[in-house]
């Protein structure tokens, strides 16, 4: 059987049911509200995808803050540099399983096509330069005061 090419639209669909399911439709920066939006990591104005790699989802608060705060985003993983494709670098998230540095598309084994999932990224798959604190600490700054 020979692979079709997803309709943009499909493709659309098939991203944000993917991404809403890592956190059972929370926030992805841990925050506890349900998330509302698919954020690219990658804009779409500068090759970003529908590709589950290249979406987050947040808030509509940590939507705002992460697009204010582009070093902090891009240090943290929730946006990416142009040029550089999402399956390159980790994101500060948390996911059902809890807050960590992730993988957002982990490969098939036997494929070697993206299955959606993820994987936790082990400490020294973390490219340097990325922020060196826990989520918290990121939310803190992000924030600019303490979070609760």
């Amino acid at each position: 059987m020979t692979a079709r090419t997803l309709t943009a639209d499909e493709a659309e669909a098939y991203g944000r049911h993917v991404v809403q399911g890592r956190d059972l439709g929370f926030c992805q920066l841990g925050c506890g509200r349900p998330g509302q939006e698919w954020a690219h990591r990658l804009s779409r104005s500068r090759g970003g995808t529908w590709a589950p790699v290249n979406g987050l989802w947040l808030c509509s608060r940590h939507h705002v803050l992460t697009h204010r705060e582009h070093d902090l985003s891009r240090a943290c993983g929730w946006m990416v540099e142009t040029g550089t494709h999402p399956s390159q670098v980790p994101a500060l998230i948390t996911t059902q399983v809890g807050p960590g540095w992730w993988w957002l598309d982990e490969l098939d084994p036997t494929t070697g096509r993206p299955t959606g999932l993820f994987r936790l990224a082990e400490p020294e798959e973390i490219p340097p330069g990325m922020w060196s604190g826990t989520l918290a600490e990121a939310l803190t700054q992000l924030h600019g005061r303490a979070v609760a």
